[in-house]
């Protein structure tokens, strides 16, 4: 039973890697928006900034 525990354990941690990079991904597209698109889409650049990770990308 402790093999499957495992098993649960590596692909629980996996799924946060993967979400981890997929914020990372969208960060960095989206700072790669002007302003004007970023506020129709109710964004603020400022806030993208905040997760301090746009520059990994940029």
């Amino acid at each position: 039973m402790a093999i499957l525990g495992n098993i649960g354990n590596g692909f629980g941690r996996l799924m946060q890697v993967r979400e981890k990079q997929a914020q990372l991904s969208v960060h960095a597209y989206l700072a790669t928006l002007d302003d004007a698109t970023l506020t129709r889409a109710g964004l603020k650049r400022a806030d993208l900034k905040k997760g301090g990770r746009i520059n990994h990308f940029v």
